[in-house]
């Protein structure tokens, strides 16, 4: 079986390129070949494919590059990731065309790992009804997800094709990220950067001033650690922005400061496997920091990761940034730094992970779930 797999793929995000991995390693294990629709920045797309163990043919991320595989492929896979921005209706509209050109040809389309912003408009409702009529299955990969998509879609239709399970990263063996090894020494803190941009908010006196707030309760955090004998990493998961607020944060020099310019995953991927804690300001470096038992505190940004830390059972270690809005992370809650000194206060003290192992493993169970309705059609249960 040969598929055209859809993602926000080729955009240089570490977290997005490792679903395109957990993605490649399920279809594999199913015998399924893989066309990967992607974006231009397709750095990592060398060593994804290398950990995958897979030839994955690659076309562009435009809607004629994309059907011009319909001829060659047998279905359509939506993979992976929050593919839906808010308030924007082209990708589902070109969604909608692509699984309905793929249905009048007689193949199918599955929704794999999705997420899903609120959905305020009818139109965008009646779009998703008639995804979800096309599609296969649609498995999200959380409850606000659901909940958004069990609205829009009513309860006769949801409860025939939605399914909730977790992130796609779960479904894989957290070693085949990281294979190489960190050679530091020390206690180490590995702190997953994403830096809050929001183009128009910043531009204003009071963005300028909430954007410096964040960066001295940073350097604030960060000087602490290291007078308390940390060495810290600042492992960036975007390649450019992510770097560039490394460097705002280090400007003035900080010894026992590293910022990790290894632009290979496994190597970014390291600094959190072999650290002792994990703060992280993004969803993968929670997916992460769980996945590599490590003690983990975060400043959630949205909906996502306030839900994965509840589910396993670190819900007291985090504080909010504030909602994201479209692509950017805009603030619309100051990060309470006193409480974020008393959480990692706790976390560095622990020599084991913080998160509940019963629950995790029910998380890895929960991840199967994402293959569930691919399984059923190619009539290989067994592996869902």
């Amino acid at each position: 079986m040969k598929v055209l797999v859809k993602g926000y793929y080729g955009q240089e995000n570490l977290g997005d390129e490792a679903i395109l991995l957990a993605m490649l390693l399920g279809l594999s294990k199913r015998g399924i070949q893989a066309t990967v629709s992607a974006g231009k920045r397709r750095a990592l797309f060398p060593e994804v494919f290398s950990l995958s163990g897979t030839e994955a043919k690659i076309v562009d991320d435009d809607f004629w590059s994309e059907m011009k595989t319909l001829p060659s492929v047998d279905a359509l896979v939506i993979g992976g990731g929050g593919l839906f921005p808010r308030g924007r209706l082209g990708l589902p509209l070109r969604l909608l065309v692509m699984s309905t050109l793929f249905a009048l040809c007689g193949k199918p389309t599955f929704m794999i790992g999705i997420g899903v912003n609120p959905i305020r408009h009818g139109l965008t409702k009646f779009i998703w009804r008639c995804l979800a009529a096309l599609s296969k299955g649609i498995v999200v990969r959380d409850k606000s997800s659901y909940a958004v998509l069990e609205d829009a879609l009513g309860a006769a239709l949801a409860r025939k094709k939605l399914q909730l399970s977790t992130d796609l990263v779960f479904t894989a063996n957290p070693q085949i990220f990281t294979t190489q090894k960190s050679s530091s020494q020390g206690r180490r803190l590995a702190i997953v950067l994403a830096r809050p941009w929001n183009a128009q908010e910043h531009a204003t006196d009071e963005g300028k001033q909430r954007f410096g707030i964040l960066l001295e309760g940073l350097r604030s955090l960060i000087t602490g650690s290291v007078a308390a004998g940390w060495q810290v990493d600042l492992v960036p998961f975007f390649a450019h922005s992510d770097v560039k607020f490394a460097e705002e944060i280090t400007r003035d020099g900080m010894d026992g400061v590293n910022i990790v310019r290894d632009e290979t995953m496994t190597g970014r991927l390291a600094s959190i496997a072999s650290s002792d804690a994990v703060l992280t300001m993004r969803f993968h470096g929670l997916v992460f920091g769980i996945s590599f038992d490590k003690p983990t505190a975060l400043i959630a940004y949205d909906h996502k990761m306030a839900q994965l830390a509840d589910e396993v059972g670190i819900a007291d270690q985090m504080v909010k940034l504030g909602m994201r809005e479209h692509e950017y992370f805009g603030f619309k809650a100051d990060v309470d730094f006193e409480r974020l000194r008393l959480i990692m206060s706790d976390v560095l003290q622990q020599s084991h992970t913080t998160e509940d192992a019963a629950r995790v493993t029910a998380l890895r169970q929960t991840a199967a779930r994402n293959f569930n309705a691919l399984d059923q059609y190619i009539g290989n249960p067994a592996l869902a």
